[in-house]
């Protein structure tokens, strides 16, 4: 798969099958984060995988707030359709400001190597990050900055093309659309 077709592909899930996800796809997902670039070579992130411990994962899932745009019809429930795994991002409470950017770039080569895997994730930063932190038993000196969910699919949303629009909403048969500016909006030219 060439690499703008994987971009191209990738969309958030919010709906998974209650499969587990292989702990050998969530290493290339560390994989993924660990080769992302890092403003002065950081390297400050770190990363926490809770798939494990079934409790944890449905301890971190219930700290997240899910589809803002189309509650509750995109609000997954426990065991029915929500995410069989969690990877936390985390870095020192100190971090620069450029920790974000740092951990955007993991996130998305996370994602991205979900995609192509056949693995759906959803970039989560709706949840309450000390709670997380003290459930994931971090130090007190770092702080949860994002979730990533990761599952199997249970939904296809699907991209279209926008020329203002960017809510995403559901259809009549349940599917969800993904408005996407298209480059004549989204870039300028000089």
């Amino acid at each position: 798969m060439e690499a703008l077709e994987a971009i191209a592909s990738r969309r958030s899930i919010r709906r998974y099958a209650q499969k587990p996800v292989p702990e050998s796809d969530i290493a290339t997902l560390i994989e993924a984060a660990r080769l992302a670039p890092s403003a002065r070579n950081g390297q400050t992130l770190r990363l926490v995988v809770a798939r494990r411990d079934k409790g944890l994962v449905r301890s971190l899932f219930e700290l997240t707030s899910w589809g803002g745009a189309v509650k509750p019809r995109r609000s997954p429930s426990w065991g029915v359709d929500a995410p069989t795994a969690f990877i936390a991002v985390s870095a020192p409470r100190d971090s620069s400001t450029h920790v974000r950017t740092d951990a955007g770039a993991a996130l998305e080569n996370m994602s991205i190597a979900a995609g192509v895997r056949g693995v759906g994730s959803c970039w989560r930063g709706a949840f309450d990050d000390n709670e997380a932190a003290r459930i994931l038993g971090l130090a007190s000196d770092r702080e949860v900055l994002y979730l990533l969910a990761v599952g199997y699919p249970a939904e296809n949303p699907v991209a279209e093309p926008s020329n203002g629009k960017t809510t995403y909403y559901l259809d009549a048969d349940d599917r969800l659309h993904v408005p996407k500016l298209t480059a004549a909006v989204a870039a300028e030219w000089r």
